[in-house]
């Protein structure tokens, strides 16, 4: 990171310097503090004192809305608003409540959390099968978050990931959301209005109705609002079908009656709506609007969701799982029903890793298909096309080299067979490479950077280029 310099240096010194404007409501920024009534600001007032002997120890939970350099006690009144509001300006209830979070964040150490799965290899792979995420702003300049339920695959998902997973992807983006919101104010000079979310059901059916997944929406939904408060502005669900009536049967005892005030149903004639919180121009493409940022030829600027490979499965829900490897050169038999198909995931992050395979079938043929799911995202690739193979003739052997780190899965595929299941023979032998050589790797790591920030060091003497000095940063 670039140390304070210049302009934006100067002004962050002084800041600190000065510390955060003196609050009052009468002259308050933030249209939300703006709007409370003299009694409900002095409730709000009363649970922000509260706060800051709160825990235990009597110390104030550490929290970022209560502690901006930046904002200082806006920023705080705002964040025991929404508690205070969530329980009807009770002052005893919203402390508690705060405090309960305030314990939840420690024993959850979501800190932690956001460190651990931001950049990983495991919220890159889930962002795959959730069609959501912000796009433009509202009206009011805060970011839009859209979902697009109606192209998920429920059932992979719930057979793909726990719950646990489910609740700490579901955290991660909240928290972020919740820094974003917070760094906007900052730069704003008062927190932000809250969030507009724009819920897309076109596609749903009763395929994505079950019990688990609806246990799944209703812990969620239990978690929002213990956790998350009044941090939602307004709700468009749009493309509403026939099949939420039932859904919504079994969702709306959980959702608040505040909240379900802010909700909005549409069907397809859903953009005069819309624009009563979002102009036409950050609405996205596909869904109408005329959003300059998106690419004309792009159909999926929200992300696309989509089928969860079987590979995916985890062990108890029926599948091979992701952890499981058969990559020994040890041979495994399995039997693979009629009309069904059998995977093994090799996931491979070493480029050029090489695999050596042999196939073999008792009595009857079967269909070898080898493909990757990069781990880039830019898309599903054949490794070995799909064919039928005499495997009980002859031993199919061969092997490939892993050009991209990704999911590499041998399917052994069964589908076209009505009649009769097959007993199939596999090995697999992964061999990676050698690791490469630290020189390599710094130049590697050079060659990423921009021309004029390139530097290595050459043998015997200074760094190339550099002219004799340090040269900025």
């Amino acid at each position: 990171r670039r140390r304070g310099g210049g302009a934006a240096g100067a002004a962050a010194k002084a800041l600190s310097a000065d510390g955060p404007p003196p609050f009052s409501w009468d002259t308050t920024k933030d249209p939300v503090l703006a709007a409370f009534d003299a009694e409900q600001r002095a409730a709000i007032e009363a649970v922000r004192e509260r706060v800051r002997t709160l825990m235990d120890d009597g110390s104030e939970p550490r929290i970022a809305e209560l502690h901006s350099p930046v904002l200082g006690e806006a920023a705080a009144l705002r964040y025991c608003a929404r508690f205070t509001v969530a329980h009807a300006f009770d002052v005893d209830a919203a402390a508690a409540a705060i405090k309960t979070h305030a314990e939840w964040r420690v024993e959850k150490d979501v800190d932690a959390l956001i460190d651990k799965w931001h950049d990983s290899d495991e919220l890159r792979q889930m962002n795959q099968f959730f069609a959501e995420g912000v796009h433009g702003v509202d009206r009011q300049g805060v970011a839009v978050w859209y979902e697009r339920d109606g192209q998920l695959d429920p059932k992979g998902l719930l057979r793909a990931y726990s719950l646990e997973e489910f609740m700490d992807f579901h955290i991660y983006w909240t928290e972020m959301g919740r820094r974003e919101a917070l760094a906007h104010g900052e730069r704003l000079g008062h927190m932000p209005a809250p969030q507009v979310i724009i819920m897309d059901l076109d596609g749903l059916s009763v395929g994505h109705i079950s019990s688990e997944g609806v246990d799944i929406v209703k812990t969620l939904l239990a978690h929002n609002a213990a956790n998350y408060p009044e941090i939602v502005r307004r709700v468009f669900i749009i493309n509403v079908p026939w099949v939420f009536n039932m859904l919504w049967k079994l969702l709306r005892p959980v959702v608040d009656e505040r909240t379900q005030k802010k909700i909005t149903f549409c069907d397809s004639d859903y953009l005069d709506a819309l624009q009563e919180e979002i102009a036409l121009d950050q609405i996205p493409r596909e869904l109408g609007g005329t959003c300059a940022a998106c690419a004309p030829d792009v159909t999926h600027c929200l992300g696309k969701g989509g089928v969860v490979p079987e590979y995916m499965y985890r062990r108890e829900a029926g599948g091979a799982g992701a952890d499981e490897r058969h990559d020994s050169g040890e041979p495994v038999t399995v039997d693979v029903a009629r009309g069904a198909k059998h995977e093994v995931a090799l996931h491979v992050m070493a480029e050029g890793t090489t695999v050596d395979y042999r196939v073999t079938s008792l009595d009857y043929d079967i269909a070898l298909h080898i493909f990757c799911d990069p781990l880039d995202g830019t898309g599903r690739f054949d490794v070995v096309e799909y064919a039928r193979v005499d495997a009980h003739v002859d031993a199919v052997t061969g092997s490939f080299r892993c050009a991209r780190a990704g999911a590499y899965v041998v399917r052994l595929d069964n589908e076209y067979s009505r009649w009769r299941g097959k007993s199939v023979t596999y090995s697999l032998k992964r061999t990676e490479p050698p690791p490469p050589a630290a020189a390599d790797v710094v130049d590697a790591a050079n060659a990423a950077l921009p021309g004029k920030q390139r530097r290595r060091k050459k043998k015997g003497g200074g760094a190339r280029g550099g002219g004799g000095g340090g040269g900025g940063g």
